[in-house]
């Protein structure tokens, strides 16, 4: 009976039990974050990339090579707006929080005549590096892709050391 118990309740946790999202690591930033199953990632020394599985919604770190706080808000605004066209933010600094212990400034606008939702995000790492974080995706992807976009925002924090 216990057997059947303990076999049973195993079976229940696996299907109820989140799939491990894959933590990956932005060295150069010391960051990392679990990207959710499925979806895709891409990686190179300076930045890393989650795309939702069918590409509408992605999450771009990137290292800011910016000397001080200026020099990094305008890199993150020239890099959105190469790739985007000309962004539309609401108010500067839509809020300064903390994630995982890491200084975070955040932004929201809109791109592509308002089609698109930006999120920047501008963090500091306990090392004083500086990382921009994009959030791109639409009112509908966000709905459908709410706990993922979750994963990987409380998912963000300086690498574990092992």
């Amino acid at each position: 009976m216990k057997l059947t118990s303990l076999v049973a309740l195993t079976m229940a946790l696996a299907i109820v039990a989140p799939v491990r999202a894959e933590t990956i690591t932005l060295d150069a930033a010391g960051i990392q974050a679990d990207a959710p199953k499925d979806w895709k990632t891409k990686k190179d020394a300076d930045s890393m990339t989650f795309d939702a599985p069918d590409g509408s919604v992605s999450a771009v770190f990137q290292l800011l090579p910016a000397k001080s706080e200026e020099e990094a808000i305008k890199a993150v605004e020239d890099s959105l707006d190469k790739a985007l066209g000309k962004v539309k933010w609401g108010d500067k600094a839509t809020s300064k929080e903390k994630i995982n212990g890491l200084d975070a400034e955040i932004w929201n606008g809109t791109a592509k005549d308002g089609a698109l939702q930006v999120e920047a995000i501008y963090l500091t790492t306990a090392d004083g590096k500086q990382v921009g974080l994009y959030w791109f995706d639409t009112p509908e992807s966000e709905k459908k892709f709410k706990a993922d976009e979750d994963t990987i925002w409380k998912s963000i924090k300086p690498i574990e050391k092992k």
